[in-house]
């Protein structure tokens, strides 16, 4: 969602999403409440049970939509405060990584630290993003790597995979809100498009960058760039994607068992 001009079509729309998405949220609010209430009565027969819990699991499904198209908003017109801590962003990633499923082939490279100076909420939001996207179009048996390093005055972390990819004419709709690739649909992959526009505005208000390019093993690499704290520029000469999706990318910190 492209930040637009007042008195232009597109912040016509911008404006529309935002009341329309305040005026779902409370209904649908309740629903998940009252779903979640009845849910827990003692009485309630078993048929009537599973009813309940359709209707709480589709409201929150609903409720997460809602919430993302009104983040975006907020991000696109400068609504969304951060609240930029120094930060371990090595140990940031560890953490998002972790909860790899063990039946994708996974390798990860970091170092040990890598201070960086961001909104702590919102950098574990675009590192989840990007990682459950890793998951989400792979398939057990295919690589997912992870890599961080400096490349002169900046962090990158590539988390590259060998899954289904996306077809090179989509590439340049891929941060475009509510889009989604053709194979993400001939998979029947859940989700409506907005996690990965959402990360990038989250990246460009760290005045870093988020990318999306093609690997040779026919997967994805996201590849984000965020810019260290003040002081010494360095460089270790970046991720080699390639090499990574691979096999063992070796490093500081690895592992390619298929452990999660």
């Amino acid at each position: 969602m492209a930040e637009h001009p007042a008195g232009s079509a597109g912040y016509g729309l911008d404006q529309y999403l935002r009341r329309a998405g305040h005026e779902l949220r409370t209904p649908l609010t309740s629903i998940v409440a009252s779903a979640s209430i009845l849910a827990l009565s003692a009485d309630l027969p078993a048929e009537a049970g599973r009813f309940v819990e359709v209707i709480a699991r589709n409201s929150r499904r609903l409720a997460d939509v809602i919430d993302a198209l009104l983040d975006l908003a907020a991000l696109d017109h400068d609504v969304a405060v951060l609240r930029p801590v120094r930060l371990d962003l090595a140990d940031m990633v560890r953490m998002a990584v972790a909860g790899l499923p063990a039946d994708r082939q996974v390798s990860v490279n970091l170092p040990a630290v890598l201070p960086l100076d961001a909104d702590a909420g919102r950098l574990a939001q675009v590192l989840a993003a990007l990682r459950d996207n890793a998951v989400a179009f792979t398939r057990p048996g295919d690589s997912i790597a992870v890599g961080l390093t400096t490349v002169g005055p900046f962090a990158e972390l590539v988390i590259a995979d060998t899954g289904i990819g996306v077809p090179e004419e989509e590439f340049p709709l891929v941060f475009e809100p509510l889009h989604r690739s053709s194979r993400a649909d001939e998979q029947q992959i859940p989700g409506v498009g907005l996690g990965l526009p959402i990360s990038r505005r989250i990246a460009e208000l760290h005045h870093g960058t988020l990318d999306l390019l093609p690997t040779a093993g026919g997967g994805v690499a996201a590849v984000l760039c965020l810019p260290l704290p003040q002081g010494p520029a360095r460089s270790d000469g970046g991720f080699d994607v390639a090499q990574a999706v691979g096999g063992n990318t070796g490093g500081a910190e690895s592992r390619g068992d298929g452990r999660g």
